[in-house]
């Protein structure tokens, strides 16, 4: 079992929220960029790691969100 950061576990309630709110007949509408996100996450830019390219705080939150 993967144990979440605070940061992951936002990331998680973004895109579950999304994916609850998205019509299943357009799902392309429910996609973010790496951008946008960021930017949902931390819309003061605090932390640019994860609001700005290269996104490097993003990135491995990503990946132990999707584990």
């Amino acid at each position: 079992m993967v144990t979440l950061t605070p940061a992951e576990r936002d990331i998680h309630r973004v895109l579950s929220n999304r994916a609850r709110q998205a019509d299943p007949t357009k799902p392309r509408e429910a996609c973010l960029t790496y951008k946008e996100l960021g930017l949902l996450l931390d819309p003061e830019g605090q932390n640019p790691g994860m609001s700005r390219p290269p996104f490097r705080t993003l990135f491995p939150a990503l990946g132990n969100v999707s584990k």
